[in-house]
């Protein structure tokens, strides 16, 4: 299924689809969040020991356009934030120990971890590197009433399941967490909520940082929260957490949507549910929906476990400059962000009919284009080619604000409408055929060498720091793999040391 862990030798727990493959109405459900707290900084703490109880920023160096992709919990004590610029923050803690990312050490933990949540339930939605819906639907005939076993469905005559059941999701969630502790180490934690949806299972999650457990529920289900309660377990009903949420802890509510809300009125979770959706739609439009169901605890979207979620629709990347570049001087970037573009293109199958190119500026609007072709985008040269081009065809016109002398900041190359390559039309040209099978032989160099080991000339002046952010992206992980982390310090594999 998902293999041996990394542990060279020993298994996890395999699932028992038998009982999660039960799934009960919308009404019924049990969802569980499950974040990483301080992802990136712990592993680097659980594989650096000198590391540990000392404030750290995972990111660029300062005096760079870096940002901090994750701060250690001591960090974030002395006032250090995720997304906050390197100099910034080493200017509120100037003892912060900045560490260069390694996202495949990452990666590999992320592969140990969904592995592990895979062992409690098959439906598994990996929302992104360091975090992951899980559904623990639980049938409702059991054969015993031990909370801490495997329940096993019984076609024996039915039981009152909801004290079994407040039991048995408590020894689930303590049980996510010693095998964390077992199979990822004493540093890596994680804060898990529960609920009926993924709305409000993330919320909870949230509510309690780090290393929490909360339960957030109806507010007719006041004797299931009582329950969990008895058993020291950190519930809530949607109303008795709602009043004391800020607006603003709710996902994806940024600084600038927070100051709309607070400016109409709208300070805590409580008082978005007071408001109807005509009332929200000139506010937050065009969120208003979203916003709207979630001040009412309604979500009735499914877990979509990993295997079976859809292709991604674009593939993208984008490129912080260290310094404002003007636009004639950014071919080795745009370059470079077409072979980082089309290396993913084909590993994952498919070929693009369109383009985009953003370019972001400092202190001006950004500009934007896109471009369609009738044949296939697929090797990094027509990416690159094709990225020039809009940006040739813009300067060129006066009616456009862009010139060759404009700074930018960000440039991102987007494609999309893709299509399987076992679908697409192949050119018959000897030219076409030759550029297909240089690409070929450029992919399989990079797969057993690395990105770096071959690149383009033109490239080979960006140097650039990776430092992946997978909030907004599907990470989908080689559950198959068995999976090697490399530090400084040795080999970071098997049972961590605590």
């Amino acid at each position: 299924m998902w293999g041996r862990g990394l542990d060279s030798g020993k298994d996890y727990p395999q699932p028992v689809r038998s009982v999660f493959g039960y799934r009960d109405g919308m009404g019924n459900r049990w969802i569980l969040h499950v974040d990483m707290n301080c992802y990136f900084a712990s592993v680097e703490q659980q594989c650096n020991p000198a590391l540990r109880g000392r404030p750290i920023g995972v990111g660029g160096k300062p005096g760079t356009r870096s940002v901090i992709a994750a701060a250690s919990r001591e960090a974030k004590v002395r006032g250090v934030k995720t997304a906050m610029s390197s100099w910034e923050a080493m200017r509120i803690c100037p003892e912060l120990i900045i560490v260069e990312p390694d996202y495949r050490k990452y990666q590999a933990y992320s592969e140990r971890l969904f592995g592990i949540l895979e062992s409690i339930s098959p439906q598994l939605e990996i929302f992104s590197i360091d975090e992951a819906f899980v559904e623990v639907t639980q049938p409702q005939h059991c054969t015993q009433n031990d909370a801490e076993s495997t329940l096993r469905p019984s076609a024996n005559t039915p039981v009152d399941v909801s004290p079994l059941e407040v039991s048995w999701l408590t020894a689930t969630v303590q049980r996510i967490k010693t095998l964390l502790h077992t199979h990822l180490g004493a540093v890596l934690t994680a804060s898990i909520g529960l609920s009926r949806s993924k709305r409000l299972a993330k919320l909870a999650s949230e509510s309690q940082k780090p290393n929490g457990f909360t339960v957030l529920l109806g507010d007719k289900e006041a004797e299931l929260v009582a329950r969990f309660q008895s058993l020291g377990v950190r519930a809530f009903t949607r109303a008795a957490l709602y009043a004391v949420t800020p607006v603003e802890e709710l996902a994806g509510i940024g600084s600038r949507l927070g100051r709309r809300l607070r400016g109409s009125g709208i300070h805590t979770l409580a008082d978005l549910a007071t408001r109807s959706l005509d009332e929200l739609r000139p506010i937050v439009f065009p969120y208003e929906r979203e916003l709207y169901l979630v001040g009412r605890g309604l979500d009735p979207s499914p877990v979509v476990p990993y295997w079976r979620a859809l292709p991604e629709q674009s593939i993208g990347h984008q490129y912080t400059l260290p310094s404002d570049t003007a636009v004639v001087d950014l071919p080795p970037t745009l370059m470079w962000l077409a072979e980082r573009v089309g290396q993913r293109l084909r590993a994952q199958g498919f070929v693009a009919k369109h383009l985009s190119l953003y370019l972001r500026q400092t202190h001006a609007t950004g500009w934007g284009s896109g471009y369609r072709t009738s044949t296939y985008l697929e090797s990094d040269t027509a990416l690159y080619k094709a990225a020039w081009y809009l940006i040739h065809t813009a300067c060129e016109d006066p009616l456009v604000p862009l010139s060759y002398v404009t700074p930018i900041r960000m440039p991102s190359l987007t494609v999309s409408e893709l299509v399987p390559t076992r679908a697409a039309s192949r050119s018959f040209l000897a030219a076409d055929q030759r550029s297909q099978a240089l690409t070929r032989a450029l992919d399989a160099i990079r797969n057993r060498y690395g990105n770096q080991s071959i690149r383009s000339g033109l490239s080979t002046t960006v140097h650039h720091h990776v430092i992946p952010d997978g909030r907004r992206k599907r990470f989908t992980p080689d559950l198959t793999a068995t999976a090697v982390v490399h530090s400084d310090y040795g080999l970071c594999s098997g049972r961590m040391e605590s």
